[in-house]
């Protein structure tokens, strides 16, 4: 995975309905844990847990359908790609990696929970002889280094009310 990924739409992208969806998003699929930060200056949301910063998503100022973020370390990695899969679904966009050639379309109810995404990065990661065991015992270390509310979320799980 590169470190910039990019979300291409046809639509144009106005800041102030991207800032609203990624509120909607945030609340539907991180139960409102995270903090949406509004940088109008820079043209960009600064996306953060606990007053800490984990991403940027930037709008260009150049090409009007056009958003990109580096991804975020660990956890947060997770955190980016369903954000950037929610955008590209709701922008009808396809979305595009430095470190991922071709580009792809939004899939709906990808990486429910971080569990999903560690089990699905570790696999990728592995080789022939790599164990389940070994697999299991890595995303456990992984899960355990993730805040417990983030551990929490479950989007395979119908949303109440």
């Amino acid at each position: 995975m590169g470190n910039i990924c990019t979300i291409k739409s046809r639509k144009k992208l106005k800041y102030d309905q991207v800032t609203a969806d990624l509120h909607e998003i945030n609340r539907r699929c991180f139960k409102s844990l995270l903090e949406i930060q509004e940088v109008l200056e820079f043209n960009c949301w600064n996306i953060c847990f606990n007053g800490n910063v984990g991403f940027t998503i930037h709008k260009s100022p150049t090409y009007k359908g056009r958003l990109t973020l580096k991804h975020g370390r660990h956890w947060w990695t997770w955190v980016d790609v369903v954000v950037t899969n929610e955008l590209a679904l709701k922008y009808n966009g396809s979305i595009t990696d430095e470190g991922v050639s071709g580009s792809w379309k939004g899939e709906p109810g990808k990486y429910p929970n971080i569990r999903s995404w560690f089990e699905a990065f570790a696999k990728l990661g592995a080789v022939p002889q790599t164990t389940q065991a070994l697999i299991k015992q890595m995303v456990e270390m992984d899960l355990s280094l993730v805040p417990e509310a983030i551990r929490g979320i479950d989007n395979g799980t119908k949303e109440e009310g």
